[in-house]
């Protein structure tokens, strides 16, 4: 593969344009590229490398634009890319992996969004693409790189196969982090108050207390870390799931406090008094509107754990008779 230019030249459009260069390995007759311009109505002007006529797109500051092309046969081709100003967002590839796209990212230090899905051969180091916003890496690939001074990501999406490192601790930006897949991010997600969104599982060593997030509305924790902290304050959640290595704690004072709350699953080892506290929190959270259409209770999967008293089988046989609002779906609950 070759790498990306980053300087201005004059091209064939003139002076002042910025000219990118990539490679489309020859395993695979579709290229597109999904990209966003900073300005609505930027054109930007690409050579797909196969003898064709160069083509002009007109891009969006609000939605992509896909730049595809079909070659005739599979060759290792060089695709040069002109534009006058920053491309904000580009994404090499769709889930599916029928775009197979090629080169090195290492340098595009003025990426403020990078996705890459599916099969593909994207390759290079993301370190010091500093001026990301965005990092989606998912599917097969070898980017590699420390996220830790990325920080000005607000979103951080990590699945699949790659080796991408580094502590997300000083990224403390982050609305939505996602960490999953075999990687070795590292870091206490302690001080990433921002945090809406955090879904944490797979090979990593990420710490720390959740007690301070208190703007979480999604939390799901599995696989190998060692989160840890109480829930109880946790009150804008709308789904917890708890599995794996962590030590999060205070699930019945949780349960009173949230009332939005509309799924809960967990495999902590769970006493009696634990599992009536969560069945009453829920019960007395019952009429209050929820946010999502699930209505899942599942304490069943510690084999450990207690079953409910007398008095919670009770508020358990309430609930699954129960629809919150909105809607018409009953609690499905599920204790040992």
């Amino acid at each position: 593969m070759i790498g990306v230019g980053c300087g201005v030249g004059s091209g064939p459009y003139g002076a002042g344009m910025i000219v990118r260069t990539l490679t489309q390995p020859a395993t695979s007759l579709v290229i597109q590229l999904d990209v966003r311009s900073f300005v609505t109505g930027q054109q930007v002007f690409v050579n797909w490398g196969d003898g064709g006529a160069t083509e002009t797109f007109t891009l969006s500051a609000t939605a992509n634009t896909a730049l595809s092309h079909t070659y005739a046969s599979g060759a290792a081709r060089t695709v040069t890319i002109y534009y006058a100003d920053r491309i904000a967002r580009l994404t090499s590839a769709y889930s599916d992996g029928r775009t197979n796209f090629g080169g090195d990212i290492s340098g595009w230090t003025w990426l403020t969004y990078l996705g890459v899905y599916g099969s593909n051969t994207l390759s290079g180091n993301v370190t010091g693409l500093t001026n990301l916003t965005s990092l989606n890496v998912l599917g097969n690939n070898t980017l590699s790189g420390s996220v830790t001074e990325l920080t000005n990501l607000t979103g951080l999406n990590v699945a699949g196969s790659n080796t991408l490192s580094g502590s997300v601790t000083e990224l403390t930006n982050l609305t939505e982090l996602y960490v999953l897949g075999n990687n070795t991010l590292s870091g206490s997600v302690a001080g990433l108050t921002n945090l809406t969104k955090l879904v944490v599982g797979g090979s990593n060593t990420l710490s720390g207390s959740v007690a301070g997030l208190t703007n979480l509305t999604y939390l799901a924790v599995s696989g190998n870390n060692t989160l840890s902290g109480s829930a109880a304050g946790l009150t804008n959640l709308t789904y917890l799931n708890i599995l794996g290595n962590n030590t999060i704690t205070d699930f019945d004072l949780f349960a009173a406090n949230t009332t939005t709350l509309v799924h809960l699953r967990m495999n902590n080892q769970l006493t009696e008094a634990v599992v009536d506290g969560i069945l009453n929190g829920f019960w007395a959270n019952r009429d209050v509107a929820k946010t999502r259409a699930e209505r899942i209770i599942d304490l069943d999967d510690n084999a450990l754990s207690s079953a409910p008293s007398a008095a919670g089988l009770v508020v358990k046989a309430a609930l699954q008779e129960y629809a919150s609002p909105p809607g018409s779906t009953v609690w499905t609950v599920t204790t040992r």
